[in-house]
């Protein structure tokens, strides 16, 4: 049985889990949701007739910026906080068992964020959802203070990430380098790089204050395309004439693109489309590439 309840707070149990907009695998996927990410139980359903607590249930939740249905299987008890956290700076790493085994119990992509319970060696200990604990490699993990964002490394180390998803599969909902759609790719580099925006790209528009010109364009900066007055589509520069974006359709990946005629892989129709900027490192002095 599972010990998630309604009006609860559980934490996301596996490494990552698909939310859907409706109890059933077969409905529109939102987002999705990274190991030991909080998440508010707002009520237990019962789809088909089954009983909602036994974990082929399905459970709405309320992430950060969210709203969705995940399967109740996909959720424990939260890690018990301590004074670190250990931050999964590698695109995806194993969870060993043991200190020096081989033997993996699990997988963490990048930005996940759990617990720190020592080290030894060359590896990390950290707590899981559920009580259990694991081991990962030191080399793919930072320590940090419990509660504090991930490493502000600025509109470089977003871009650095970026560079790292270069074809990856393109996924709607996605947000690991085994999928990602366009806003995941602009939300999951900006978070990498200590910087939260909202998860959708219509709400990133919205939401991050920091308007720019075309003509200012900075690396980092996130430009935003339209279709029939909605925002649609979004990307991140990584210097005044390329931008990295995950875009579906024949590509169906993570691939680089010129802004303008004549620069590499120009996209005219998409480039028709373009609707504004935005500048999610506002704060911080932008080293510019020409």
């Amino acid at each position: 049985m599972s010990t998630v309840s309604a009006s609860s707070v559980a934490a996301v149990a596996v490494a990552v889990a698909s939310v859907y907009r409706d109890p059933d695998e077969s409905s529109e996927v939102v987002t999705q949701a990274l190991l030991n990410m909080s998440a508010q139980v707002i009520e237990l359903g019962n789809p088909g007739g089954r009983d909602a607590t036994t974990l082929s249930g399905w459970a709405r939740i309320r992430l950060s910026d969210y709203d969705g249905w995940i399967q109740v299987s996909k959720l424990s008890q939260a890690a018990m906080v301590g004074d670190l956290q250990v931050a999964i700076l590698a695109l995806r790493t194993s969870i060993y068992a043991e200190s020096d085994g081989d033997v993996i119990i699990g997988h963490a992509y990048a930005t996940t964020l759990l617990p720190a319970d020592g080290k030894s060696g060359d590896r990390v200990k950290a707590r899981l959802p559920g009580g259990a604990y694991g081991w990962l490699d030191a080399a793919a993990v930072e320590l940090r203070p419990a509660g504090e964002p991930l490493p502000e490394s600025g509109p470089e180390g977003a871009i650095s990430l970026a560079q790292q998803l270069l074809g990856a599969p393109y996924l709607w909902g996605g947000v690991t380098v085994e999928g990602i759609d366009c806003s995941g790719l602009t939300q999951l580099c900006c978070r990498a790089a200590g910087v939260t925006i909202p998860r959708d790209a219509d709400q990133q528009y919205e939401g991050i204050p920091y308007i720019v010109e075309r003509v200012d364009l900075h690396p980092g900066d996130l430009i935003y395309f339209a279709a029939a007055g909605k925002i649609t589509h979004t990307a991140l520069m990584i210097d005044r004439r390329c931008y990295i974006h995950a875009k579906g359709g024949p590509e169906n990946r993570v691939i680089l693109t010129g802004l303008e005629p004549g620069e590499f892989s120009y996209d005219r129709r998409l480039a028709g489309h373009y609707a504004g900027a935005r500048r999610p490192f506002a704060r911080r002095a932008v080293r510019v590439l020409v």
